[in-house]
């Protein structure tokens, strides 16, 4: 598979708690316009494994991984809301989201 033609899609959380450094990536869809140009997805997820793998060689393996049906609210329920009690609980808490977002106006 050619991947220079290929949009990567995701979305990277690092989370720090008290207790360690988190990664987790959620891989987001592809927007209306990428889908028109025929852009393809070449990330996906690894079953039963926190893993995804891009194109047909490259895999990488995170904390969490969110696929591109994973709703907003099970990203938080499963990687931020514990954080956000920690940090009423005293602790230094950062949540750091980095890559691509998609905007609906």
């Amino acid at each position: 598979m050619d991947l220079t033609n290929l949009n990567y899609q995701w979305l990277v959380y690092f989370s720090v708690s008290s207790k360690d450094f988190f990664f987790i990536i959620r891989i987001r869809p592809l927007l209306c316009r990428e889908v028109a140009e025929g852009s393809q997805t070449c990330v996906s997820v690894t079953p039963g494994k926190p893993q995804i793998r891009m194109g047909s060689d490259q895999t990488f393996t995170f904390d969490y991984v969110f696929d591109m049906d994973s709703s907003q609210e099970i990203v938080y329920e499963t990687a931020v809301a514990q954080l956000i009690e920690e940090s009423f609980q005293g602790f230094n808490v950062t949540v750091l989201a980095y890559g691509q977002v998609r905007y609906s106006f």
